[in-house]
């Protein structure tokens, strides 16, 4: 299919050229807002096979001077051009697959790798109603605050997946300090530690 050429290619030209040889793929929010509006307007996530792939793109990276926007124990940010850059560094995937399958909504679950789109069976369609469709909520606290965001971004929620993020909340132990602690990122804005 055309349009999934085109994003292969896309990614090739804006993101894999800098990263040249890196194992790894773009995955998430880059990916969505490509086949919605045609370009990224968030930053692109690259998710690595291993500890080993993310250092050798950190290193190269750095070694081109690109400035850091923010370095956490989840992420490196790099202004690469115009365009901000995670270098996710938390989670480890060996396949676009296994990435699917970690993300919360299906609007967020395509991969683009050098050679292929690889998607949720109902990204698309999701995508084109935008329906939040919950397709992995391990982090309940992390999902309701983004789906927040989305709502206002003109995504509903179904009755179905509205019961299983309930559902996934329900298992929270909201007194363990260890499970659930507010936390803030580097600009200020709240995140949930053990949740996000």
């Amino acid at each position: 299919m055309q349009q999934l050429d085109n994003a292969v290619n896309y990614f090739n030209l804006h993101v894999y050229s800098k990263l040249e040889t890196v194992n790894c793929c773009v995955a998430g929010g880059a990916v969505r807002d490509y086949f919605s509006i045609g370009y990224p307007t968030s930053d692109i996530d690259i998710f690595f096979p291993s500890e080993t792939d993310y250092l050798v793109a950190d290193t190269k990276f750095t070694a081109k001077n690109y400035p850091v926007l923010s370095d956490t124990d989840s992420a490196k940010m790099f202004k690469v051009d115009k365009q901000k850059i995670h270098l996710i560094k938390k989670h480890y995937y060996q396949t676009p697959e296994e990435i699917i399958a970690d993300f919360d909504f299906t609007v967020c679950c395509a991969v683009v790798t050098r050679e292929k789109v690889v998607h949720h069976e109902s990204f698309f369609i999701d995508l084109a109603r935008k329906h939040l469709q919950i397709n992995n909520p391990k982090y309940p606290l992390n999902v309701l605050k983004r789906m927040q965001k989305f709502i206002q971004r003109g995504y509903w929620m179904c009755n179905g997946s509205m019961l299983i993020l309930a559902k996934a909340l329900a298992t929270v132990n909201f007194d363990d300090k260890n499970e659930n602690q507010l936390a803030f990122y580097s600009d200020g804005s709240p995140r949930f530690i053990k949740f996000d």
